[in-house]
């Protein structure tokens, strides 16, 4: 077939190379860089009605590459005509689906699942909805629907609705989904299996019913042994069995089809007929009999998912959620059913245990086995294979097919109860759940990973999948730790596998000296696992450097450290020879095995992790004091003692493993890990979402449904407030106008205000005579979120860069303050350095600041004068308590009055009841009688002048001497709690109004703050765009009340989202997806910020084009009265992308991710140097780059060019785009690293926060052609051009020259470090010169006025 748009190609060769090499990354990748799907490809089936497979696979194979490359299909399709056209062809036009080949379905299953994905587009609801409506109904077995509508007696309603609908037979999109499970049906069938796979697998499968039959009895009070070592042998040892090729092409097809069938049952809309109609055609057990699945762990654990949504606990026709106790009567009667039938039919007495296990099928012949499934209402498979019905052989299915409806599954998330928080060496090093970085770059394209999708079956499902996503991601971050401590630590083992020492030497561990459990408490009634494991750990700092020893000194309360122990259990050459043989089958396996490798590689024995609780020295002395090392205790001796907790629930699992736990594992730990403090906080947050699960805590009434992705979106939000309840609060714009004619620009000329509420906003109301510090002119959408945010309800503010995000959050939270004073504000950002800039603006406004309080590590970078720690604020109040005790002291001593000698708070009150109030009193009655009378407190006055500086009235003195009385009432708390804990609780839970801390310190100390029955009203995020689902969502359960009346996010989506460390989760389990970008996309109204004061209208430009509207403010318009109307020194333009000549030498990759250049890096690096020579300070530069190893690198050449030289010093900052959002500077030199292949720089967030970080100068360097060859880069690059650097030697900081006067002519061009380098030397040269001939000149002068004198 031709395709003919800007040329011929044949699409018929180039899909026959594309499925002969099975869909290959490689080969899609160059088809894309072609641009075949945008030029090609698109126009094509735009103009055409008929479509070819050819070009439908074609299409959807290079959409599906995007998509791995987090690229969405809305992005790169907006044409909703060739996207109804290509979902058409699969799901009606293609001839016979059998007809597919196994690579073309998986590509067609990859491809439908991204549109399911979407269910907030309007193509979804109503073209791809319609193929999972009722009519599926129609094809499902009809015993089963009978059984069902018993059930569901609302069912029958949608059956006829259906059969109405559907007239006398069946429309095709009734028929797609039967038609892709009748054929994935007959794909497991023909899944070429040898005589010995059938032989294992039996067994296997055997083992494995055996174990669930066990484990469903354990739930149902009937426990029995769990022979869980007999199933861990048996999966070991198949672990690396090598499948054939065909093998594989069968399974990934499979994995694919599981992945999506989940997809579709893990929301309630896509679910609710599905389910009926899967559950009818037995599918579940026909992969759980009839495939070898321990040929693929991964397919093992996908089938295990699919299961658990399948029979998932829950009313699909109204979305509640089954109780246990309902589950235990449904399990209950159908047991008493069964026996029943059993003795009527077939006269059989069973036995407890037969019924139990079920092995009363076995003596049951085929049509005895037919009519016992008829009569139970059971659907007979009568397609299945009669291999699986041959008496005596194999009855795994009918075991299967009676659980399935007989055990209800486990009640949800009970598990939580019994399940160790901290990963241990199975998890960490399990590769079907955690995969590898991949050195190719190309990600397994199914991973049995829950996914955060837009909508969730129920708040426990919710809940259940961060958990899951967090903890493995976790145990990502552990693994890479664990990797290099141990490698450099290098344990060495004698002949019999037994530890000797270690050989290396790693700044994260130290060698145990002993380690021992000091108590085990029984578990309380009715559980399993211990209250708690107490142990002692010991260690030597001896042989540490001052460095490190400080650092190990530095270990804190609640502080995770990891335990490991070592062994080999095999000779050391056979397991060698064994190493080999297995790394050589790893590529050809399914699931990347190597996880065992580096266990057994080193001897890894076991891992187990232990918090912190108390820290001791030599002559075990406690240093902790309270929760952080007591500067005033310092250590004594080497030795260091660490008394720790346990995982509970790890160590009930040691101990029923049936090994010698107390032997093997905890009396044989080698070495101790810890980790950064700051990437170790995992534990705690995991416990708190543990504890959310458990207490399931209420949540704001506005939040209960679209938390989950359903509800009217509008309900929810602040502006539906506003319309409907404006009259409901009175608040105050106080100083947010700063004229009439911002009121009249901002207020009254505008729509989005109700008219009832512009009365209220008056200007007279507005304009109150003590303005603060307010001078931002804030614009119309601004004043219009600042409004929205007095509401209640959820507000969402996205904020382009520049736009004054920042301000807004002030100016919200100054509001809040000042309108509703009894309320209290949570602040919260991702990062520290965010933060601490709110703070401080805020600190600046008229916030006392006994209600202000900053928590976390972040609070010691505040630049101000006074602290606002917890412990500064403790501090603060103690020494303010005094200080008003003083004064109060002089107040006694002027009135002479002896009351006390000595005041505390509580008799500093006494004194003004019984004292101050009485002469107050007498004086209002004496001076209505005699107007010359005496003040009584004018002694007082006389002696603190300042104090009553601004007092006009007698009044106005007592009132100030009322207030001195007030403040000492406050502190009366400090005087009665005696330890910091309670003080710094008090002022959480009493005294502060605006409490700000991280995202993640919220989390860490969630339930710290639930414990002290912690109330707040408002919450306010920014950097709502970075912060992770989970870690928004924990800071709105602080409250068990759920009485938050306002939540505020502000962020911008198109920015880059939460930082994520494994790719595959970040790509395959949407983990990147934030709480306020799921609101966004579920419809919920947000108010788009649209005037940038940041950076030149030109660069702009380069990001503009993402957002509906984004215009510059006056100030940022060219003139001659600011910066922008200038040029840059010493530059011919304002912006550039300087295509550099690399001469040979690209890119390279010392290891995986850590991509250096050193071309660019030097470009760059000299770059700096000529802009510190034209005079710019290196407070104004930044250099950024997108690669850790580029920073790395030019942190290195910084410190070797410019460390001999004062002038120099070094840049403002050295960081990676990803660190920087948030920031900006004048001038920004970027670094883009890769040469041959755009790598993660193809995400446009990405690339806006880069773009967009620059005030005057924007500088990129790189190989322009690799990004003009991304179409979803084209906006943005296609405003540069390939050209070098154009630089204008002779200028200086700062020209008056205009900004668009290039002066091209007169500019020097470089492409290369070497050049830029000649013109530093010359530059230095001349420098040199001018700075002797200047002392030259001093010298003559000073000789002239010698001789003069």
């Amino acid at each position: 077939m031709q395709i003919e748009a800007e040329g011929n190609i044949n699409i018929q060769e180039i899909y026959e190379s594309i499925i002969s090499q099975q869909f290959n990354i490689t080969i899609l990748r160059q088809w894309e860089k072609e641009w075949l799907l945008e030029n090609y490809l698109f126009p094509y089936i735009k103009n055409n009605d008929e479509l070819s497979k050819e070009v439908v696979f074609t299409t959807i194979a290079i959409l599906n590459l995007k998509q791995l490359e987090q690229i969405n299909i809305q992005d790169c399709l907006q044409d909703q005509e060739i996207l109804l056209k290509i979902f058409n062809y699969i799901t009606k036009g293609l001839p016979d689906i059998k007809s597919l080949q196994l690579e073309e379905k998986q590509q067609m299953y990859t491809f439908l699942m991204q549109l399911f994905c979407m269910p907030e587009t309007e193509f979804v609801q109503k073209e791809c909805y319609k193929y999972l409506s009722s009519a599926l109904l129609l094809s499902s077995n009809k015993i089963f629907l009978k059984w069902h509508f018993l059930r569901y007696p609302k069912m029958v309603q949608s059956y006829m609705g259906a059969l109405k609908i559907q007239g006398g037979g069946q429309k095709p999109e009734s028929l797609f989904i039967p038609n892709l499970v009748q054929d994935m049906i007959q794909i497991i069938f023909k899944y070429p299996i040898s005589e010995e796979n059938c032989k294992e697998n039996e067994e296997l499968i055997q083992i494995e019913s055996q174990n669930q039959f066990r484990t469903f009895l354990e739930r149902n009070s009937a426990p029995l042994p769990t022979p869980k070592h007999i199933i861990k042998a048996q999966n070991e040892k198949l672990l690396y069995r090598k499948v054939t090729q065909i093998q594989m092409r069968y399974l990934k097809c499979i994995e694919k089809f599981v992945d999506f069938m989940i997809l579709l049952l893990s929301s309630i809309p896509t679910r609710k007929f599905l389910k009926i109609y899967l559950l009818s055609t037995n599918i579940l057990p026909y992969l759980k009999c009839t495939l070898p699945q321990y040929h693929s762990c991964v397919l093992q654990t996908l089938v295990q998912s699919f299961e658990h949504y399948l029979t998932y606990p829950i009313n699909d026709q109204d979305g509640e959620i089954l109780s246990l106790k309902d589950q235990q009567v449904m399990q209950k009667d159908f047991l008493k059913k069964l026996q029943t039938v059993l003795y009527k039919q077939f006269k059989f007495m069973v036995q407890q245990k037969e019924l139990e296990e079920y092995q009363f099928i076995k003596n049951l012949r085929r049509s005895e086995i037919e009519k016992l499934f008829s009569m139970m209402i059971l659907v007979f498979p009568v397609d299945l294979p009669p291999k699986l019905y041959e008496p005596g052989k194999n009855f795994d299915f009918l075991i299967q097919e009676v659980m399935k409806a007989a055990a209800p599954p486990p009640y949800l998330n009970h598990y939580l109860k019994d399940t160790p928080i901290i990963p241990n060496e199975q998890m960490i090093w399990d590769y079907k759940h955690i995969p590898e970085e991949s050195k190719s770059g190309v990600l397994k394209q199914v991973l049995a990973l829950p996914k955060l999708n837009l909508q969730f079956l129920c708040f426990e499902d919710y809940l259940e999948r961060n958990y899951k996503l967090f903890k493995l991601e976790s145990a990502f971050d552990l693994r890479k730790d664990f990797e290099d401590t141990i490698i450099r630590m290098d344990p060495q083992f004698d002949q019999n596998g037994a530890f000797i020492y270690f050989s290396g030497w790693a700044k994260a561990a130290t060698e145990v000296i002993k380690f021992r459990i000091h108590e085990v408490q029984t578990p309380e009634i009715g559980k399993r696992i211990p209250r708690r494991v107490y142990g002692e750990i010991q260690y030597s700092v001896e042989k540490m450097a001052q460095n490190v020893r400080k650092d190990w000194d530095s270990l804190k309360k609640h502080q995770v450290v990891f335990l490991i122990s070592f062994r080999k259990e095999i000779d050391m050459q056979e397991f060698q020879t064994e190493l080999n043989e297995r790394q050589n089958l790893i590529d050809q396996i399914e699931e990347n095995e190597g996880c065992k490798l580096f266990c057994e590689k080193y001897g890894i024995r076991a891992i187990r992790g232990a918090e912190i609780e108390l820290v001791y020295d030599e002559r075990r002395r406690e240093i902790l004091d309270w929760e952080e090392p007591d500067p005033s205790k310092k250590f004594q001796g080497n030795l260091r003692i660490l008394h720790v907790f346990l995982d509970q629930a790890q160590y009930q699992d040691d101990i029923d493993s049936g090994i010698n736990a107390e032997g093997e594992i905890y009396g044989n730990f080698k070495l101790l890990v810890k980790r950064n403090p700051k990437e170790n906080n995992f534990k705690a947050i995991l416990g708190s979402i543990q504890q959310v699960i458990l207490q399931k805590p209420k949540l704001p009434k506005f939040l209960d449904e679209i938390l989950l992705g359903y509800g009217v979106e509008d309900i929810s939000s602040s502006q539906y407030y506003m319309k409907n309840h404006t009259n409901s609060l009175n608040f105050n714009l106080q100083d947010t106008i700063i004229d009439q004619q911002h009121y009249i620009d901002v207020i009254q000329s505008n729509s989005f205000i109700p008219e009832e509420l512009k009365s209220k906003l008056n200007y007279g109301n507005i304009n109150i005579p003590k303005r603060i510090s307010n001078n931002i002119r804030f614009t119309k959408p601004q004043i219009n979120a600042i409004i929205s945010a007095m509401y209640h309800g959820l507000t969402l503010v996205v904020g382009p860069p520049g736009t004054g995000k920042t301000d807004v959050t002030v100016q919200i939270v100054n509001l809040l303050y000042k309108n509703f004073p009894n309320e209290k504000t949570l602040l919260i950002t991702h990062s520290n350095h965010a933060l601490n800039d709110i703070f401080q603006k805020i600190s600046k406004m008229d916030v006392a600041e006994k209600h202000m309080l900053r928590l976390g590590i972040g609070v010691k970078d505040l630049k101000l004068s006074k602290t606002f720690s917890r412990e500064g604020r403790i501090d603060h109040m103690l020494t303010r308590r005094l200080q008003l005790l003083e004064i109060v002291g002089q107040l006694q001593k002027s009135l002479k009055i002896m009351f006390s000698e000595e005041y505390s708070c509580e008799v500093s009150e006494l004194f003004f009841k019984l004292h101050i109030q009485r002469l107050w009193n007498d004086y209002q009655e004496k001076i209505q009688q005699d107007p010359n009378v005496s003040f009584p407190f004018n002694a007082f006055v006389e002696l603190n002048p300042q104090l009553f500086e601004k007092a006009e009235t007698k009044e106005d003195q007592y009132k100030i001497i009322e207030d001195i009385f007030e403040q000492v009432r406050e502190c009366r708390p400090f005087e009665l709690l005696r330890n910091k804990k309670e003080r710094g609780n008090y002022i959480i839970c009493h005294q502060a109004k605006i409490i700000a801390m991280t995202c993640t310190h919220a989390a860490l100390k969630r339930n710290n703050f639930c414990d002290q029955d912690f109330q707040y009203d408002n919450i306010v995020f920014e950097e709502a765009g970075q912060i992770l689902e989970i870690e928004a969502f924990l800071p709105l359960t602080m409250s068990l009340t759920g009485k938050v009346k306002r939540l505020i996010m502000i962020g911008d989506h198109n920015q880059l989202p939460p930082v994520i460390k494994n790719v595959s989760f970040q790509k395959l389990a949407n983990m990147e997806q934030s709480f306020f970008i799921r609101m966004i996309r579920l419809g919920v109204f947000y108010h788009q910020l649209t005037d940038q004061g940041r950076t030149r209208q030109e660069i702009m430009k380069l990001y503009s084009w993402k957002y509906k509207q984004l215009n510059s403010l006056q100030s940022c318009q060219p003139n001659q009265d600011n910066q922008f109307g200038y040029a840059n020194a010493g530059f011919s333009k304002t912006f550039q992308f300087i295509d550099v000549d690399y001469r040979g030498v690209y890119e390279n990759k010392p290891m995986p991710y850590f991509y250096q250049n050193i071309v660019e890096a030097e470009f760059i690096v000299a770059t700096y140097m000529y802009l510190v020579l034209k005079g710019y300070d290196p407070k104004q530069i930044t250099i950024l780059t997108t690669y850790n190893g580029q920073k790395m690198l030019i942190k290195d050449i910084i410190t070797r060019k410019c460390s001999w030289h004062s002038l120099f010093r070094t840049p403002e900052k050295i960081t990676t785009v990803d660190k920087f959002q948030g920031q900006q500077n004048d001038i920004i030199l970027i670094s883009m690293v890769r040469t041959s292949h755009p790598g993660y720089l193809r995400d446009i967030r990405r690339i806006i926060v880069a773009f967009s970080r620059a005030k005057f100068g924007l500088y990129i360097f790189g190989h322009l052609s690799i990004f003009n060859k991304v179409p979803e880069l084209q906006n943005s690059f296609s405003q540069f051009i390939s050209e070098p650097l154009h630089l204008l030697p002779n200028e200086t900081y700062k020209t008056l020259r205009a900004h668009d006067d290039y002066q091209l002519e007169q500019s020097q061009s470089v492409n290369h470090p070497d050049q830029m380098y000649e013109i530093i030397k010359t530059q230095l040269i001349q420098r040199q010169r001018q700075s002797s001939n200047v002392e030259t000149l001093s010298l003559i002068q000073q000789q002239q006025e010698s001789q003069s004198q």
